[in-house]
């Protein structure tokens, strides 16, 4: 009796023995929807002593034991911490659990499990215990997560438990999901195919695991992001880019849980701030602080540039990977748009001995998919998406855009990404000039409405117009003023940060169409930590950016926008106003008004903030103190969009747009009114991806440029027919990449054609547009290697081409005789030293009609003029006179030469708003003499206007005829006094 009761006592207190060790290695015991019990665990607590302690009298042999032990400790650890049987039951426990009782092999194992109430209750377990106990059999069968590369998620039963031993208090939450970090207890891990991020078999694993809100939006979003990941994982070539492939994403029911590797040095936000971070290097996964991270991080200067920039190449090549498109088992290409790039989704891995950490992109949470057609067109590279994130930092204004156009349906490209790591190459750069506080204060420069690197904009520049809100975006002044700062700071000896800023406004463009894609931002990248390595080696370095900014600079900047003032009549010296006159046109404008797009530059031949006439019609010489004036104005309707650009030749007044060129044919009768017929439009072809710049037009040839992106012919030019308005257009085969299209083109009543390239000129006539003729300007300037021509025109006659070239402090004026080709003959030669700050790169030529000499302005308020020289003998090349033409007038807005004796200006006021039209004539002696005011408009004159001086019909009487970019004319009628 005694005996029994002692053996009962022995088996209770080893059944309690067990239960407390099932219940102190409970992991998450706290949340009993979570806790689960880890099989190794469960092998510490059953080992042999205790499983004989509590079946002492099962006449269990040992190859039985050892099998219970293999293969069914988590149903004995079910039974035991629920308190299911009666301790007796043990007693029989053999013949439930083996099929005959000398078999080793158990009726059910582990992998069984969960088994049902029946199963249960027909082992002599009570069925009211069974019933309250039944899902408590999750807890001791956790799930096996597949770490292999699976091209799908793994479906997972609900009920099951996540292996997830530990969880850190850390966290980090965002728009859509909450990202927690956990250690995967040992044994629980299938597979594993990663060898760059370390792991044991016998010890906790650090994982990060994004979750997701429980409502349908979020769910949507989920599904999104889990097939975005489900397709990289299968294409992404062997870990070969920088982009974070998840472990494993498992799916219960609706609920997805992506589970992911621990970023041990945080993400690059935490980094560019000097935040503390989780770490795997301790179990409880407790922050580490920055140092502690970072213990090699190099001191500010060109290893640390150089690490930085490596890492940054790095994910401008994964950017470059997804932009380009993958093949995918479902498709036969798709291309990828991240769409949330910023620092918080570029992580950093503890791997190789860089001092920065090993960067790889991340969070796929909002990215856009698009398959591509059989024919490889991915429409423009636009995605369909909706605006979800409007008011993030990093996001391009586009985004803003579409989310104000339509309420978040909209289309947006892949071009969004290039913008937002643009914006984050600028805090990577200025991490490395300052450190975290640096970035702290470039952040708090930003600060507006809310944080962003664009801004609204009152004008077009390169930036993006949002024609249905009337919104204008641009870069906004604070980071440029930012990026100059650092350039002013570095120095010579970290000539890189040059580099570096100016690779960012290469990327910052608000335009998408003329930001460059995600190939080029790659290549641009490179070419940072290139020049980087370059200074570190102590090698000579060519900077791409550094020449092209140079080259920018000798190159004229858009001009200002001008405020829009409706004038209808013009106001006159010692005259009444005279009346509004408007004509009827066949053109309708296709919107409510004009508005002056300086995007493209105005490269017109009578506006001398931008360029000149090639001359003005012969007319006879009038005594400009004794005329009297008539004003009027009125305004061309042209169709299509807005142009960005006008001419005004002997005949014609031709306005660019984005696809043609609206005529007015120029036919003042002997009274000077009925001026202008508006008479047809010209089609250009059009190209996707292109900027028209300028039109020019001499006697009957027009020519019109732009820039392609691809490189393609992007000069236009016509003959034009005065009678019957035909334009027969002539080929001419110049790329894009062969010109400067940025800077004037020149052409000739003989139809000779003139183009800038650098330090070239390439010259062609319409009769033979294939046979190009090139003269370089280091043939013709003595001792200056780096002279850039900055702008071309020919006279009026068409028989001398002038030339202005820049060197590092001085310009040279070239005159070049071209009456057939390949003769090109240098006919003068001058240099010219400006005293003072002037803006060589600005200068504009204005050529005399029929004499030689040529007026050259080399900032628009300082003009001189270069005129033969008497003294010196007639053999060329000759040198010209140069003398400073006086008073010097400001703000020129347009101008032109009426038959090499007076130059007639238009200049701008501000207070009262209006402008001057200025006559100087020419003296007999050389030079000009005082300056005189003809007359004052109403208005101040737009940027980008043109002049000229026309004859009316009785000979008697002349018409200052000027046009402005909206189609506004206006004209003044001078005739001698009687």
């Amino acid at each position: 009796m005694n005996n029994s009761r002692d053996q009962h006592a022995r088996r209770r207190a080893c059944f309690e023995s067990i239960a407390n060790g099932i219940q102190d290695a409970m992991c998450m015991a706290d949340d009993p929807e979570k806790a689960f019990c880890r099989s190794s665990d469960m092998r510490a607590i059953w080992r042999t002593s205790q499983l004989r302690g509590l079946l002492f009298d099962s006449n269990l042999t040992t190859e039985q034991i050892e099998a219970i032990q293999n293969r069914l400790l988590g149903f004995l650890s079910f039974i035991v911490w629920t308190d299911l049987p009666e301790l007796d039951w043990f007693s029989t426990v053999k013949s439930y659990l083996f099929s005959s009782p000398n078999s080793t092999i158990t009726r059910f194992t582990d992998k069984n499990l969960p088994l049902d109430a029946e199963e249960l209750a027909s082992m002599g377990l009570s069925p009211r215990r069974v019933k309250r106990s039944l899902g408590d059999q999750y807890r001791f069968i956790p799930a096996i997560l597949d770490f292999s590369h699976q091209p799908q998620t793994q479906n997972i039963d609900s009920r099951l438990r996540m292996p997830f031993e530990f969880r850190s208090t850390e966290e980090i939450s965002g728009g859509y999901g909450l990202i927690n970090f956990y250690q995967v207890s040992p044994g629980y891990i299938q597979s594993r195919k990663y060898s760059q991020f370390p792991w044991t078999a016998n010890e906790p694993y650090a994982v990060a695991v994004k979750s997701f809100r429980g409502d349908e939006e979020a769910l949507d979003d989920a599904k999104k992001e889990v097939d975005t990941l489900c397709r990289v994982k299968r294409t992404l070539p062997s870990e070969v880019y920088r982009i974070t492939l998840h472990h494993t994403i498992i799916e219960q029911d609706s609920r997805y849980l992506i589970v992911l590797p621990i970023a041990d040095l945080g993400n690059l936000h935490q980094f560019l701030h000097a935040e503390a971070a989780v770490s795997s290097r301790t179990y409880n996964l407790a922050p580490e602080s920055f140092d502690e991270r970072f213990r090699d991080l190099p001191d500010r200067g060109a290893p640390l540039a150089g690490a930085l920039a490596k890492e940054c190449v790095a994910i401008a090549d994964a950017l470059k990977w997804l932009h380009a498109g993958f093949s995918d088992d479902h498709a036969s290409s798709v291309n990828l748009a991240h769409m949330d790039l910023k620092p918080d989704n570029i992580l950093l891995f503890n791997i190789g001995d860089g001092p920065v950490g090993w960067w790889k992109l991340a969070d796929f949470g909002i990215s856009v998919i698009k398959k591509v057609s059989k024919d490889g067109n991915v429409e423009n590279a636009t995605m369909h998406t909706r605006a979800r994130r409007p008011t993030s930092t990093y996001q391009a204004p586009e985004i803003e855009r579409a989310w104000d156009d339509s309420g978040g349906q909209f289309k947006v490209g892949r071009k969004s990404d290039v913008w937002s790591f643009g914006a984050i190459f600028s805090e990577i750069l200025t991490f490395t000039e300052t450190g975290p506080p640096g970035v702290d204060q470039f952040r708090d420069l930003r600060r507006g409405p809310y944080d962003s690197f664009y801004s609204e904009s009152p004008r077009q520049s390169t930036h993006l117009s949002i024609q249905n809100h009337g919104k204008n975006y641009q870069l906004r002044s604070e980071v440029t003023e930012w990026l100059q700062e650092l350039r002013n700071s570095a120095g010579p000896e970290r000539n890189y940060v040059t580099c570096w800023a100016y690779c960012i406004e290469s990327l910052l463009v608000a335009d998408p169409e003329a930001r460059p894609d995600a190939e080029k931002m790659y290549a641009n990248v490179l070419h940072v930590s290139q020049h980087i390595d370059q200074i570190i080696q102590k090698r000579d370095t060519d900077c791409i950016f550094t020449l092209h900014h140079r080259q920018q600079q000798q190159q004229p900047p858009p001009p200002p926008r001008v405020p829009d003032i409706s004038i209808e009549t013009v106001g006159q010296r010692n005259m009444s106003i005279g009346s509004s006159v408007r004509h009827s046109d066949i053109f309708d404008t296709g919107s409510d008004g004009p508005s002056h797009d300086s995007s493209s530059h105005v490269y017109d031949s009578a506006d001398f903030s931008t360029s000149f006439k090639h001359g003005p019609p012969a007319i006879p010489p009038m005594g400009w103190q004794h005329v009297e004036t008539h004003a009027m104005s009125w305004e061309v309707k042209i169709k299509g969009s807005t142009p960005s650009a006008v001419a005004v030749g002997k005949y014609w007044i031709a306005y660019l747009a984005k696809s043609t060129i609206s005529l007015s044919r120029i036919l003042p009768d002997k009274d000077g009114n009925n001026i202008t017929e508006t008479v047809r439009a010209i089609d250009l072809p059009f190209k996707a991806r292109t900027d028209r710049s300028g039109i020019v037009l001499a006697g009957q040839y027009l020519a019109a440029w732009g820039e392609s992106k691809t490189s393609e012919p992007m000069l236009h030019v016509y003959k034009l027919d005065y009678q019957d308005a035909r334009a027969t257009p002539i080929p001419i085969p110049i790329p894009t990449r062969y010109f400067e299209h940025s800077k004037r083109i020149a052409i000739s009543l003989e139809g000779f054609v003139a183009v800038i390239n650098m330090k070239e000129l390439f010259i062609l006539h319409v009769g033979s547009p294939n046979e190009i003729h090139t003269r370089h300007t280091s043939r013709d300037v003595p001792l200056e290697q780096n002279c850039y021509i900055e702008d071309i025109a020919f006279n009026e006659e068409g028989n001398l081409l002038y030339v202005w070239a820049t060197g590092l402090s001085k310009g040279w004026l070239l005159c070049y005789r071209v009456t057939e080709l390949p003769s090109i003959e240098l006919e003068a030669r001058t240099r010219y030293d400006f005293e003072g700050h002037v803006k060589l790169h600005q200068t504009r030529l204005l050529p005399f009609n029929q004499a030689l000499g040529c007026l050259v302005v080399p900032d628009g308020d300082n003009q001189v003029a270069f005129v033969p020289d008497s003294a010196i003998l007639h053999h060329a090349p000759r040198t010209l006179y140069a003398f400073p033409i006086q008073p010097r007038l400001l703000d020129i807005r347009a101008a032109c030469l009426h038959q090499d004796q007076s130059f007639v200006v238009v200049t701008s006021k501000r207070i009262p708003s209006s402008s001057l039209v200025h006559i100087l004539p020419v003296r007999p002696t050389g030079g000009f003499e005082e300056e005189s005011t003809l007359c004052r408009l109403d208005s101040r004159l737009k940027e980008g206007s043109a002049m000229q001086v026309i004859l009316c019909n009785d000979e008697a009487a002349s018409i200052i005829l000027i046009c402005q970019v909206d189609g506004k004319i206006y004209a003044i009628k001078c005739r001698p006094k009687r």
